[in-house]
């Protein structure tokens, strides 16, 4: 019973980000703890690694980040029917940023499965790092912190 309890909140996470306004996510899922073993980058690396970026880095970053924004649209639009909510908004991003170049712009082969879990971990990230962030600028720097060294 206590596994099907922690999927089952783990698939309420999932499905509240699509529902619940991102700067009072935190209210709704407090107590989330992410642990710092090299699978997410901290802010304070995203923030260095802001200092050393070099031009070609920052014009992908904005790329990105434009990208990243293009695809919120564009999903707003495939599911106005639900005004954007989609529990499984991972997959339809990934299938979409694949769509449209975001490998190029990482200079990285990505797997779609690959990408779906990245786009989950950066966004709990935000949600616990930096939630009132402007997500598709720190989706982006998350990117460029992993694919663009």
């Amino acid at each position: 019973m206590s596994n099907e309890v922690t999927a089952g909140s783990t698939f309420l996470l999932t499905a509240l980000r699509c529902t619940i306004d991102r700067k009072n996510m935190r209210d709704y899922a407090p107590g989330i703890a992410y642990e710092n073993d090299g699978s997410v980058v901290s802010l304070q690396h995203q923030k260095e690694l802001g200092l050393n970026m070099n031009e070609e880095q920052r014009q992908r970053k904005e790329t990105i980040a434009s990208l990243l924004h293009q695809t919120a649209e564009d999903h707003h639009v495939a599911f106005k029917e639900t005004d954007g909510a989609d529990p499984d908004w991972s997959i339809w991003y990934a299938s979409h940023l694949l769509e449209n170049g975001f490998e190029k712009l990482l200079d990285a082969k990505l797997l779609k499965s690959d990408l779906i879990y990245l786009l989950v971990l950066v966004d709990k990230q935000q949600m616990s790092e930096a939630p009132g962030a402007q997500w598709e600028r720190y989706y982006a720097d998350f990117f460029v912190g992993r694919y663009l060294k």
